[in-house]
């Protein structure tokens, strides 16, 4: 039975990743709420085309007393995401699925989450109940989000216990595994590739070889013997 995140003081925004990630505009959104923003994270990877820059997190934000910037080992990463009022996963259009860690992580940790709706994103979140999406590169949607979340705490809890219910129920290991496997049958026709052992398929057994070792174990030891 999966355990519910152990109840702490929440306290603040915190966000994390390093591909196409848009801090900047979670800064904007978020400047005038007095709250602290905690982003674990330290170089940010932007893909264009066949180009890829990166840039440090620390020289694209304004240095303020409210917001702090820094890696996070494992450990401190699972306790940020446990301690934050919102999870936000501010993310720069792309085609690709960027943030999806993040998502699913703070969804098992039992908080609520915010992340951009970009066209490689659509599919982990469904908005109002598991967590809530706002346009890219819009602080004032993100703004707007975020003040409706302090304003209505019961409703926020209440997506973010969804959010980890649908975590446990959908991407856990074993659902995981299962979904693997039946893609491959499914690319294989249909047909699993291998239903039964090999050696069932075969004339042999497990203890046939076993027996078949020792005694090829006993010959060399005694052609050793008589040299």
């Amino acid at each position: 039975m999966q355990q519910s995140p152990a109840r702490v003081p929440r306290r603040g925004i915190f966000s994390a990743g390093s591909t196409m990630r848009d801090f900047p505009t979670l800064i904007e959104a978020a400047e005038g709420l007095s709250t602290q923003i905690r982003i674990a994270a330290s170089l940010v990877v932007h893909l264009g085309g066949l180009r890829a820059t990166v840039t440090d997190v620390r020289e694209t934000l304004p240095a303020r007393a409210d917001v702090s910037v820094s890696q996070l080992t494992a450990l401190e990463l699972r306790d940020a995401y446990r301690a934050a009022e919102v999870v936000v996963v501010p993310l720069y259009p792309s085609d690709m699925d960027n943030g999806v860690n993040v998502i699913l992580e703070a969804m098992a940790a039992g908080r609520p989450v915010v992340a951009s709706r970009i066209p490689g994103q659509v599919d982990v979140i469904t908005h109002g109940k598991t967590g809530y999406y706002v346009d890219p590169e819009n602080p004032e949607d993100l703004r707007r989000m975020l003040v409706h979340l302090r304003d209505n705490p019961e409703e926020a809890e209440r997506v973010a216990d969804e959010g980890r219910r649908y975590v446990a129920s959908v991407h856990d290991l074993e659902t995981f595994a299962d979904n693997v496997r039946a893609r491959l049958i499914e690319i294989n026709g249909g047909q699993s590739s291998r239903a039964t052992p090999w050696w069932a398929e075969a004339s042999v057994s497990p203890d046939s070889l076993r027996t078949s070792g020792c005694r090829r174990s006993q010959t060399a030891g005694r052609l050793r013997a008589s040299r």
